[in-house]
């Protein structure tokens, strides 16, 4: 829904990556995958409840990470 919903503010905008860029999108896109295979696999052997609580501290390391190296 996001792609199809956007294409109408970023049609007139858009520019091409560079191949820097790519390589971020593909390593970010790579990491997101990981990660959420390591939850998946995370909530299988423990309690749901427990497991599900963990994913509110990353709130807490978005806040700490933009703060520490994007000066945000």
């Amino acid at each position: 829904m996001a792609v199809p919903m956007s294409l109408p503010f970023i049609a007139s905008a858009w520019h091409a990556p560079t191949w820097e860029e790519w390589l971020l999108l593909i390593a970010i896109g790579i990491s997101t995958q990981i990660a959420q295979i390591a939850m998946t696999k995370g909530l299988q052997v423990e309690k749901t409840g427990r497991a599900t609580m963990v994913g509110y501290v990353q709130i807490i390391f978005a806040g700490a990470w933009g703060a520490l190296l994007f000066g945000e």
